[in-house]
């Protein structure tokens, strides 16, 4: 199986590859085969009935309806074989599937997981921006009110000591030696 992800929207794409090897289709009395592996060769055939085969079970999402399926078709030009291509070729003919238009196989389960973490994330952020802004303003109002107690202090120091704060006044004898 290959798993493919689009790191643009967090589709996740799922594929199988199946490659299948349906041998067997040589006739029994050019092979010569005989006893066992004769017998081996005819279940070959025996099991290729499509809606009761193994194998149709053990592929059945992948030659459903949307799933791709090629066939290959191993054929000889030589004359002596004709008979040997054309039954291949009924076989490909007679077997083959008609499945439409692919679809793309999107695990939503995943999706749905990954669109809940960006909906996450962007309430985070959101709550987050909004903490900044309260504790930004915060920091603005405890600075205005820092000023005014520095304004008072001030104030309340002129008046204990208001001579503390006067500036004093060159002596006009001193200036004129």
């Amino acid at each position: 199986m290959v798993k493919g992800e689009n790191l643009m929207n967090g589709e996740c794409t799922k594929i199988k590859v199946w490659l299948n090897d349906l041998a067997g289709s040589e006739w029994a009395a050019k092979t010569d085969a005989q006893g066992e592996r004769l017998k081996q060769a005819q279940n070959v055939v025996a099991i290729l009935n499509y809606r009761n085969s193994k194998l149709t079970q053990l592929l059945k999402d992948s030659l459903s309806g949307d799933s791709k399926t090629l066939m290959f078709v191993q054929i000889s030009p030589n004359e002596n074989d004709v008979g040997e291509t054309l039954c291949s070729l009924n076989f490909t003919r007679v077997w083959s599937i008609e499945l439409g238009q692919a679809k793309k196989q999107v695990d939503v389960g995943e999706l749905s997981r990954y669109k809940l973490m960006v909906g996450r994330a962007k309430q985070d952020s959101k709550n987050k921006n909004a903490h900044n802004k309260s504790m930004e303003e915060r920091i603005q109002a405890l600075e205005v009110k820092n000023k005014v107690k520095d304004m008072l202090t001030l104030n309340l120091r002129e008046k204990s000591n208001p001579t503390q704060y006067l500036v004093m006044e060159p002596n006009p004898i001193d200036t004129q030696s």
